[in-house]
């Protein structure tokens, strides 16, 4: 048999888009069972990087699950950092379940899960196992909506036991949850366990009490991290007509509902933008007050980016310079904890402990940014580095000395963009200064608002 012409070799690689190359999309095409899970398996090999599977409508089946998710939990499925799944209405069970929760379990990569309209019914074993893997991963966004048969069997053991950190965007619209469910929502989203900023609950039967039993809980609790907040139409029946009493006590209770996340919302933004604040004016204070406190030391340090990175280690000369009482200023000589409760009228709403910890953040060298950027090695994939795309409206084509401002020297250098020229500035794109500002804030925990 001849081999395929030039012609076409290169209409079939040109199937798919150069920017699409680490998405795999195949929703409602028809995949049934093993068969259709092999598909998906030959056409993950057949990629170098495989960053999002989305399989919704299809026929995989708890059968189909197991050998896609046993393949993904492999040594060779474990290579492709995947980091959303989309395997909604796939007539998936608890086996199937069971399968997923396997490769969840100590996940560094993925961080959406979405699993909405498939037949996972309510067990304790399995549920138990499934949390356990949820708090051991990296999991941000967990989608089961429009699983009818999870019930209050699933939440009685869900909640009591997730204790994930990372966890974000819960989704629980249409699990068939009544009034015995809500002991267990209103106590953990009140609890510290809880770090969800969003929240869904809609098309359940938790009845008004129940609504106003969750209110009273997020009321006096000292979370403040929910910020959206849907449980609408939560009535103690399907079918039952809803009286106008009924109706004007449900608004009412939506109304206390939608003001406590506006409260948390503002309340978070405030803390957020303190903390970055009290971190600019406490950095060269703290470090320099430091200096003032340690003898000249100089060490030879190895430097290199990380494991991934193919730079070669550079020994730093770290020198501690002695500072001389005519060069150093006179606040710096005042007591450490003089200097802190000066820097912290800059961040009223902090709370004492978030305070210190920015403060142990800024008076340490070590936090400090690296000055030479990290190379790209020749095996880390696109996903390692952080990037920033230009702003085509912004770059402003007769001006060609603003380009390279994105990234402080050049695309992709990763040390800070142009105020306006990124992407992510016109909301196109994440800018990866805003990720950056938001690992910090999770890091120093203020990311959210904190009582004394």
């Amino acid at each position: 048999m001849a081999p395929p012409s030039i012609s076409t070799v290169r209409s079939n690689s040109a199937k798919v888009p150069l920017s699409s190359r680490s998405r795999i999309e195949c929703k409602d095409s028809g995949l049934y069972s093993t068969e259709g899970a092999q598909r998906i398996i030959d056409l993950i090999e057949n990629r170098r990087l495989v960053s999002t599977l989305v399989l919704s409508h299809n026929e995989l089946g708890d059968d189909g699950c197991v050998i896609l998710f046993k393949f993904l939990s492999s040594t060779k499925g474990r290579r492709y950092p995947i980091s959303e799944i989309q395997i909604g209405s796939n007539q998936l069970g608890n086996t199937g379940l069971l399968a997923i929760a396997n490769y969840l379990e100590n996940n560094i990569h993925l961080r959406r899960l979405h699993l909405p309209n498939n037949a996972f019914i309510g067990d304790e074993a399995v549920t138990s196992a499934f949390v356990r893997s949820i708090n051991s991963s990296q999991l941000e966004t967990l989608n089961l909506a429009s699983n009818n048969s999870l019930s209050d069997t699933f939440v009685s053991s869900f909640f009591p036991s997730l204790n994930s950190r990372l966890l974000r965007d819960l989704n629980l619209t249409a699990t068939g949850l009544t009034k015995a469910s809500v002991p267990f929502i209103a106590d953990y989203l009140s609890s510290d366990r809880c770090y969800l900023s969003a929240f869904s609950g809609n098309l359940n039967l938790l009845g008004i009490i129940g609504l106003q039993t969750i209110y009273n809980a997020l009321h006096s609790s000292a979370n403040h991290r929910l910020t959206t907040l849907s449980i609408f139409a939560n009535h103690t029946g399907i079918n039952t007509e809803i009286d106008e009493t009924t109706r004007f006590k449900t608004q009412e209770i939506q109304s206390l509902l939608k003001r406590l996340v506006i409260r948390n919302k503002c309340l978070n933004e405030k803390t957020q933008v303190e903390a970055l604040e009290l971190l600019r004016y406490s950095r060269p204070l703290l470090l320099q007050s430091a200096k003032t406190r340690v003898k000249p030391l100089e060490t030879n340090i190895p430097i290199s980016c990380d494991e991934s990175c193919s730079c070669l280690p550079i020994l730093q000369s770290q020198t501690n310079p002695p500072s001389t009482s005519s060069s150093s200023s006179p606040f710096l000589k005042l007591p450490t904890e003089i200097i802190q409760h000066i820097l912290s009228l800059f961040a009223p709403n902090l709370s004492e402990v978030q305070r210190i910890r920015v403060f142990q953040y800024a008076s340490s060298a070590s936090t400090l940014p690296q000055l030479l950027p990290c190379l790209p090695s020749s095996g880390s994939s696109g996903t390692d580095h952080t990037f920033c795309v230009p702003d085509p409206s912004n770059i402003g084509f007769g001006d060609t000395g603003n380009i390279w401002k994105i990234g402080g020297g050049g695309v992709g250098v990763g040390g800070g963009c142009a105020s306006g020229k990124c992407l992510g500035a016109s909301n196109s794109l994440v800018c990866h200064r805003e990720q950056d500002r938001a690992a910090w804030l999770y890091a120093v925990g203020c990311d959210a608002y904190e009582t004394n």
